[in-house]
C-alpha cells in the first residue's frame, strides 16, 4: 500500500512539473532567470503563447520530469551500488567508494576514503543497509509530504554542465520551511547531488557524486571480506518491540508535527560512539520523520542521559565551514510549557531539549536539526505518553 502511494506521488510530481513546463513554453529546463520570467513571476514581457502544443511534446516533457523524480525515489530506497560519493553533515564529511562484491550478489564493498582517495577502511554491507548511509526516511514518506516547486531549471555543477535542479517543499502545514534540492543529469536523469536545508536555509545534509573520480575500487580479491549477514529489513511493530525490551518505561510524543510518523525504534546497552572514555549507557531511541525532517527521542536513566547529552555537546564540529556547527552551549536555558520545565541547548544546527519529570530516575531528550520551529519541538517533548505496544 505504501509503495503504491509512493509511485502515485511520483506520478503526481511529474504532472506538476509538466503543468509548469507547459506554461513556460519550453521543452528543456530553462535557465533560472528565464524560468522566472516565463512562469509569470513578472508582469512585464510577452504573454505565453495561446497556441495548442502537440500532444507528443507534452508527453516528452512529462516523461522527463517524471524520470527525475523516479531517479530520486530509487536513490532514497536503494542508494548507489557503485561510484564515489560524499556525505556532509554539520559535524563531519565522509567520502565512500562503492563496488559490487566479487562473490556475493547481495553485498556491496564499501571503502571510506582518506586523502588522495586512498581507502582507509573497508567494509562489506548488505545492499539493504546502503540507503541509511545517506537518508533516514524511505521514498514513500518523502513523496507523501513533499512536492516539486515549479519546473526543473538548468543549474550546472562542477563537472556536470548539463545538470538540472528541482526543489521539493512540504505540502503539509507543519510550520516548517524545510526543502530538498536535487540536481540531475539532464539527459540520463542520474542523480548528482542532494541538499537538505533547514528553515533558516542551513544545509543539514548534502550528498554528492564525484563525476571525475576513478570510481574503481582496486582491491585484491583475497582482501575483500565475506558478506555481512541477513538483509536489513525493518518493520514498525518489530522496532517498537525492541524498544519496549528496555528495562524501563518508554515514552513518545502524544502529538507529532504534521506529516511526521515514527520510522524506527530501538533499545541498546552499549558504549557511546566516538566517546572520549568508553561508557556503557542504556537508552531507548525513537526516530520520527516526515520524509526529510528528523526528530530523535531518547529515553534513558538520568545518569546515562547525562552522559548522552554531554556526548552530543562534545561532537566534532566543522569550524570555519559555512555548513558546520559551532557546538552546543554547555549551559542550558529553560523553556516552560503548561506542564513541565524543559531545559534547552541550541546552536544554528541543532536543538536539544531535555526533561526529567516523566518518571522516577528517567530522563527524556529530544534532538532536532532546526527543521521545525522551537514551539514544535517543545510541544513534542512537553506532551508525552507511555508506549504500551506496537
Amino acid at each position: 500500500m505504501k509503495r503504491s502511494r509512493a509511485y502515485g506521488r511520483i506520478l503526481a510530481a511529474g504532472l506538476v512539473a509538466l503543468a509548469t513546463l507547459a506554461a513556460c513554453g519550453s521543452e528543456d529546463p530553462a535557465p533560472p532567470a528565464q524560468a522566472a520570467k516565463d512562469t509569470g513571476s513578472s508582469t512585464t514581457g510577452p504573454l505565453p503563447s495561446a497556441q495548442p502544443r502537440p500532444p507528443v511534446r507534452l508527453r516528452e516533457i512529462a516523461a522527463r520530469a517524471e524520470r527525475y523524480t523516479a531517479s530520486l525515489g530509487h536513490f532514497l530506497d536503494v542508494g548507489p551500488t557503485d561510484g564515489t560519493w560524499t556525505v556532509e553533515n554539520p559535524n563531519r564529511v565522509v567520502t565512500w567508494r562503492f563496488a559490487p562484491h566479487p562473490d556475493e550478489t547481495e553485498a556491496i564493498v564499501l571503502a571510506e576514503l582518506g586523502d588522495h582517495e586512498v581507502p582507509q577502511r573497508i567494509e562489506v554491507v548488505h545492499r539493504s543497509a546502503i540507503p541509511r548511509l545517506f537518508f533516514e526516511a524511505p521514498s514513500w514518506l518523502f513523496f507523501a509530504n513533499y512536492a516539486p516547486e515549479g519546473a526543473p531549471v538548468m543549474a550546472p555543477l562542477e563537472g556536470a554542465d548539463n545538470a538540472v535542479q528541482i526543489v521539493w517543499r512540504p505540502v503539509h502545514d507543519g510550520g516548517g520551511l524545510t526543502s530538498r534540492h536535487a540536481w540531475f543529469d539532464r539527459d540520463s536523469a542520474e542523480l548528482l547531488r542532494v541538499e537538505d536545508r533547514s528553515r533558516a536555509g542551513h544545509v543539514v545534509r548534502a550528498v554528492r557524486r564525484h563525476p571525475g573520480a576513478t570510481d574503481v575500487l582496486d582491491l585484491p580479491k583475497a582482501d575483500v571480506p565475506g558478506c555481512c549477514g541477513r538483509p536489513l529489513v525493518t518493520h514498525a511493530a518489530d522496532d517498537i518491540r525492541r524498544a519496549l525490551a528496555a528495562p524501563f518505561e518508554v515514552y513518545e510524543p502524544a502529538m507529532l508535527p504534521p506529516g511526521y510518523v515514527r520510522i524506527r525504534a530501538d533499545y541498546r546497552a552499549s558504549d557511546l560512539d566516538e566517546a572520549e572514555t568508553p561508557v556503557e549507557v542504556h537508552r531507548a531511541t525513537l526516530l520520527y520523520s516526515d520524509g526529510l525532517g528528523l526528530i530523535s527521542l531518547v529515553i534513558a536513566p538520568r545518569p546515562d542521559l547525562d552522559a548522552i547529552v554531554s556526548h552530543y555537546g562534545r561532537m566534532p564540529s566543522r569550524d570555519g565551514d559555512p555548513n558546520g556547527c559551532p557546538g552546543l552551549p554547555t549551559a542550558a536555558s529553560e523553556v516552560r510549557d503548561t506542564r513541565s520545565v524543559i531545559r534547552m541547548r541550541q546552536d544554528v544546527c541543532r536543538t536539544l531539549l531535555r526533561r526529567d519529570d516523566v518518571a522516577e530516575d528517567l530522563g527524556v531528550m529530544l534532538l532536532g536539526r532546526n527543521e521545525l520551529p522551537l514551539e514544535a519541538y517543545v510541544r513534542a517533548i512537553g506532551g508525552l505518553k507511555r508506549v504500551t505496544g506496537p
